[in-house]
């Protein structure tokens, strides 16, 4: 019986006891499962991030716009035509701080919900509680200046066609991710039943188990909630699905 994606949905997220329909479907078919299923929420968080992205562009445009000084972007080297620090508020986005003299350190971050502190060799970025570092001699090869900037970057729709196109694409790698760390531990612990199963239908179940976590981590990113402390709780609730789904299907005789 080929089972349609939304009764696959319900089943993964509603009764693990049903689990063995799925153990009936193809690993091909579990795999788009998992495709379609990023596919719909990644898009939803991508939009919310392109949304936010576009909104960013226009504060720093109107930035630029109102006296910003002028600036290049050489070799990696960023180097603005003001010494003193500049801190660019937005209430309703992320506020900028640009410090190409190296006065502060990242941890000033920690004052801000969401802000980006931009050094003359570094940028970090504070959207939850971790504070991302990325080094500017990854673009050395580009060179840009104020009035290049503003036609290339602030009004090109690039990067917001990148996060709409790319982030699903990210998301579903990272939740096949999120699968195969399930399935490994899924073996440890299933040992211990001491029942025969084959891997690929583990690996296959494990999928269908990372529904709930997926959607968990749908929400987080969505509310932009990050815990790196609660980071194992996704894994813990896909392995239970994992685990008494198996139970069951071996009790009954279910898997093919």
């Amino acid at each position: 019986m080929k089972l349609s994606f939304l009764k696959k949905f319900k089943i993964s997220i509603l009764n693990y006891k049903e689990y063995g329909l799925l153990n009936k479907s193809s690993f091909k078919s579990a795999l788009g499962y998992i495709f379609i299923l990023c596919l719909i929420l990644g898009v939803l968080v991508s939009t919310k991030l392109a949304y936010e992205y576009k909104g960013f562009l226009n504060f720093i445009e109107a930035e630029l716009n109102n006296s910003f000084p002028d600036f290049i972007f050489e070799k990696g080297i960023l180097k603005v035509k003001q010494q003193d620090i500049i801190v660019l508020k937005n209430k309703e986005n992320i506020d900028l701080i640009i410090d190409t003299i190296s006065k502060l350190d990242k941890n000033i971050l920690t004052n801000y919900d969401k802000a980006v502190l931009i050094q003359k060799d570094k940028i970090f970025i504070k959207l939850n509680s971790n504070i991302d570092e990325t080094r500017l001699d990854t673009f050395k090869k580009i060179k840009l200046n104020k009035n290049e900037f503003k036609k290339y970057i602030v009004k090109s729709n690039l990067g917001f066609l990148i996060i709409i196109i790319g982030f699903p694409f990210v998301f579903f790698m990272e939740s096949i991710f999120l699968s195969f760390l399930i399935f490994l531990l899924g073996i440890l612990v299933i040992s211990f039943l001491r029942v025969t199963i084959l891997s690929k239908n583990i690996f296959k179940l494990s999928m269908y188990a990372s529904t709930t976590p997926i959607i968990l981590n749908t929400i987080l990113m969505l509310f932009n909630y990050r815990n790196p402390k609660l980071n194992y709780i996704p894994i813990i609730i896909g392995l239970s699905y994992l685990f008494f789904s198996i139970k069951f299907i071996v009790t009954t005789k279910y898997e093919d």
